[in-house]
């Protein structure tokens, strides 16, 4: 397993890190690894921090 993550900054004020959207999804997925990706983003659009893992499966 690896986990790599980056913080980019912080929100301007907490309400904006209380509004914030979490997308994550697989980039690839093969018989034993899957790699997956993650964003914060505030309301407004902006990414305030980024992970990418390799986890094993199955």
């Amino acid at each position: 397993m690896y986990v790599k993550s980056s913080d980019l900054g912080s929100p301007s004020n907490g309400t904006e890190l209380m509004r914030a959207f979490l997308p994550g999804r697989v980039l690839r997925r093969g018989r034993t690894l899957t790699a997956c990706e993650a964003e914060i983003r505030t309301e407004s659009g902006r990414l305030v921090a980024k992970a990418l893992g390799n986890y094993k499966v199955g």
